[in-house]
């Protein structure tokens, strides 16, 4: 949980409780619950007269705990549509039948204005940066600091070192587990660790590893999992490096007498790669 979600997008809160703006709420959820909150305030006398309030509270708490949830967590958006969508339509339909204005042509075009608002209000999101354009910036600020995953693939593809002909492939710990995935795919290395469910143990040695106090633990879960490779990004940490961590150690340039550096282009200068002995 704590190396995976924060990475994950749909697991995050919306704004105001997290970073962005308005555009990334609009995006998600759209108008039509703020409606539907609306209409079911101004429905609620009339269940209670004709006895309709049980389905109407069902609406109503369906409609606000699927709403709670979706600002703790954008997923919950799926259950947040369907009493979403009944209660906005609920709102266009208060607005045909109402007494106001008496003309029914007038409510008509009121009621239309107010339909396609709330489904034009997730355009606004257009107005801001595209998620697109996010992940271009943190791309730039990784390939600037040296530290471009998929350019280490390749470097490791083209160099390969540690692959002897004839012998198994060598496994390679990477400080961060994403760039996993892309280097077992590029180059010829086993990895630990990648971004799967399945693969708490690997995520779990490799927090073991970085963020031992003990380089002598550190180095056991190594020989244990037979790593031939150590890589860690220093220039941009995936998150906080815990004082006094074989993490730290290597930043801070005083990694322990048994990791052997492997020299790398000037283009991967934020990188670390050593060969654990």
């Amino acid at each position: 949980r704590t190396i995976m979600l924060p990475s994950v997008q749909e697991m995050q809160p919306l704004p105001p409780f997290a970073e962005g703006g308005l555009g990334t709420t609009l995006a998600t959820i759209g108008g039509p619950p703020f409606a539907a909150l609306i209409a079911v305030l101004l429905a609620a006398p009339g269940w209670r007269r004709d006895g309709r309030w049980p389905a109407g509270l069902a609406l109503a708490a369906a409609l606000v705990t699927a709403l709670v949830a979706t600002f703790a967590a954008r997923r919950f958006a799926l259950d947040l549509a369907t009493p979403a969508a009944v209660g906005g339509a609920g709102m266009v339909g208060l607005l045909l039948a109402a007494a106001w204005p008496r003309n029914e042509a007038v409510r008509a075009l009121l009621a239309g204005g107010l339909l396609f608002s709330l489904l034009g209000l997730p355009f606004l999101s257009l107005l801001g940066p595209s998620p697109a354009a996010q992940v271009a910036q943190v791309q730039t600020r990784l390939h600037d600091a040296g530290c471009d995953g998929t350019a280490m693939a390749r470097w490791l593809d083209l160099v390969r070192p540690m692959v002897r002909p004839g012998q198994p492939l060598p496994i390679l710990m990477a400080s961060n587990i994403f760039l996993g995935p892309e280097i077992a795919w590029r180059a010829p290395y086993h990895t630990v660790a990648g971004p799967y469910h399945r693969g708490g143990a690997g995520i779990a040695d490799t927090r073991a590893v970085f963020d031992a106090t003990d380089p002598d633990v550190a180095r056991t879960v190594l020989h244990r999992r037979g790593v031939s490779l150590l890589l860690i990004c220093v220039a941009v940490p995936d998150r906080a490096v815990p004082p006094g961590s074989l993490a730290a150690l290597i930043r801070d340039g005083q990694p322990p007498a048994w990791l052997h550096p492997v020299p790398l282009p000037e283009a991967l200068a934020g990188f670390r790669l050593f060969i654990p002995q």
